[in-house]
Parts: C-alpha cells; sequence; structure tokens
C-alpha cells in the first residue's frame, strides 16, 4: 500500500507532465525547450501549485521552498505560491 508521500510526490509528478504537454501542445516545442521550461518559471509555479494543494490535503497553514534565498527562485516560489493562496505562510 503506497504511503501518503508516495501518493502526494505522484500526483505532483503527473501535475508537472501535465503543464509541460499542455504547454507543447500549444505550439511547435522541442525537447529542449520543455527542459528549460520544467526547470525555469513554469516548473516553479506547478510546483508552487503542489506545495498548496498538499499543505490544504494535510491541513498545513505553512509551506516550505528549497529555493536559495534572495534569488529568482524564491521570487518565483513565493509569488507562485501567494498566487494559489494569499493567507499561507512561507
Amino acid at each position: 500500500m503506497p504511503s501518503r508521500l508516495d501518493r502526494h510526490l505522484g500526483e505532483a509528478r503527473q501535475a508537472v507532465l501535465t503543464a509541460l504537454e499542455e504547454s507543447a501542445e500549444s505550439g511547435s516545442v522541442d525537447f529542449e525547450t520543455l527542459r528549460r521550461r520544467a526547470r525555469s518559471a513554469l516548473g516553479r509555479f506547478v510546483i508552487a501549485q503542489e506545495l498548496v494543494r498538499v499543505a490544504h490535503e494535510e491541513g498545513c497553514p505553512s509551506v516550505a521552498h528549497s529555493a536559495a534565498s534572495k534569488g529568482n527562485d524564491q521570487v518565483r516560489m513565493e509569488t507562485a505560491i501567494a498566487a494559489e493562496d494569499p493567507l499561507s505562510r512561507v
């Protein structure tokens, strides 16, 4: 029987793949472009969506990310988290 963590990770992977697939279907996008998008702003937004979703499911009032402080990733993650749920603490 899979653990709750395994279930959450599976759902998060599926969400990332779905977002990338939708991005690819929107135009002629090659693999390298998809890879860059997964590691950039699009990827951070999908990760933030999943963080907030899982936090809500588990009843957590806050989320944590591993982006380096005072960098673009931190800004992307915290902005995306705030967009998903302005009341979540980071």
